[in-house]
């Protein structure tokens, strides 16, 4: 289990997801950035999934294994998500969305096909193991877009 500093950076990150919700319903942006509004909703609900599951199981059960490891993919999933939406954002006045959305999609098709033919040669051929593998590729790909678009965001401002 976590100790008090653990569990504190724990419920101080899962306010701070909601306040970011709160803060773009008061401000009327919701819908403007709705994948990143959508990512920091999701994310707050997870952390009070895993802190359940984590509460019931224990730390080193599988089911919170499977839990922890199951939503960190579809979190990744839903932050690639709202990373392309500040790209679509950075982009809209060059009227590019279309293709920004086209390489979005497959870029995502390809790291999600490159993370399975990496499974696939391994020995451990278990979905486990390839939603760890598409997590840590779609990481890495999301901080090789975040600072692509950090330098746009730059040369472009």
């Amino acid at each position: 289990m976590p100790g008090l500093i653990g569990y504190v950076i724990w419920v101080l990150g899962a306010l701070l997801e909601v306040t970011v919700v709160v803060c773009a319903l008061k401000r009327h942006a919701f819908r403007r950035y709705l994948c990143l509004n959508l990512y920091m909703l999701f994310s707050f609900v997870v952390s009070v999934v895993r802190y359940q599951v984590l509460s019931q199981c224990g730390l080193r059960s599988s089911e919170y294994l499977y839990c922890y490891y199951y939503s960190d993919a579809i979190l990744t999933i839903f932050l690639y998500f709202a990373l392309i939406t500040l790209y679509l954002h950075v982009f809209d006045e060059m009227r590019v969305e279309k293709y920004v959305r086209l390489a979005a999609i497959l870029l995502l098709a390809g790291t999600a096909l490159f993370s399975y033919l990496v499974v696939q040669q391994s020995s451990q051929r278990m979905a486990t193991s390839f939603v760890i593998e598409l997590s840590q590729n779609l990481y890495f790909v999301g901080l090789v877009l975040t600072y692509v678009l950090w330098g746009v965001v730059l040369k472009l401002r």
